[in-house]
């Protein structure tokens, strides 16, 4: 394994897939060619962004309705369906092996208190087009944001604490990852088997450039942790009531969906859609 920074807290890590290549391969046929067939599911829209698959179920569950779905999956198919079967399974297994090993040592290296109850999410296997039909501003895929929706720092429910993104293919052009923190640019063009890792929260937002000529693949891994609510919150679901908070909280969330992302104009960055007239939500 080798490692390197590209700024304080944003680690890149490389040389845990020697087999990355047959990855690929294997990723790319299941969203070109399985339908969901195998041990991936069915590839689906990815918003405006392409399509994305996740497994069917962790390879190593014994609870009981994961042995009856093996079971459904695999019984009296031949040896070509095992055989791709397996494959995808193997490169489930190896993403999660490397993903382990990196995320381990990022927390170790930078001394991070884990929130309590912290939890690696199973990953999802993503790929962005370059037919994407959807303006982000000059040269954009994906706005700069935070993985953190600060809208909802202080309500209860799991929130995302470390971003992690293993990077599968580089036969493509554009695709950079692109950082905006505290008035700084970092650039990092992915390298087939690297592991991006980085908080989630402000101020490291980050953007994607736009995919040309080939399509991108990824494996998307968050840390989450469940969060109670802060005390102003919940003594204003209190004071107002569970329904009529509920509903004052949905109105306030669809207003500040635009805060979630900057946008880039003559290199610096402003609260999307505040001037310019462009709109997040479309």
């Amino acid at each position: 394994m080798k490692k390197r920074n590209l700024y304080k807290n944003i680690t890149v890590y490389t040389d845990l897939l020697p087999e990355i290549d047959e990855i690929y391969k294997t990723l790319r046929n299941s969203e070109e060619n399985s339908d969901g067939k195998y041990y991936l599911n069915k590839w689906t829209p990815w918003s405006v962004f392409g399509t994305y698959s996740t497994a069917k179920f962790h390879p190593n569950s014994q609870a009981p309705e994961t042995l009856e779905e093996k079971k459904y999956l695999l019984d009296g198919k031949d040896e070509v369906f095992l055989e791709i079967y397996n494959k995808e399974l193997k490169a489930y297994e190896r993403i999660v092996e490397a993903y382990d090993i990196a995320i381990d040592d990022y927390i170790k290296t930078n001394d991070i208190k884990m929130p309590e109850n912290w939890n690696k999410l199973e990953p999802s296997f993503c790929k962005y087009t370059d037919k994407m039909d959807y303006d982000m501003g000059p040269d954009l895929t994906m706005l700069y944001h935070t993985d953190f929706f600060e809208a909802e720092q202080d309500m209860p429910g799991n929130k995302f604490f470390i971003t992690t993104t293993m990077y599968i293919n580089d036969d493509y052009e554009g695709g950079d990852i692109s950082f905006y923190i505290n008035g700084t640019f970092v650039d990092y063009k992915p390298e087939p088997g690297s592991i991006l890792i980085f908080p989630s929260k402000p101020p490291f937002y980050h953007g994607v450039k736009k995919i040309k000529n080939g399509q991108k693949f990824l494996v998307r891994k968050f840390i989450t942790y469940p969060y109670k609510g802060s005390q102003e919150w919940l003594q204003k679901q209190v004071q107002f009531g569970p329904m009529r908070w509920a509903e004052m909280e949905k109105q306030r969330l669809e207003a500040a969906k635009n805060d979630q992302a900057e946008y880039v104009f003559s290199d610096r960055a402003i609260r999307y859609p505040e001037e310019y007239g462009f709109s997040f939500v479309q």
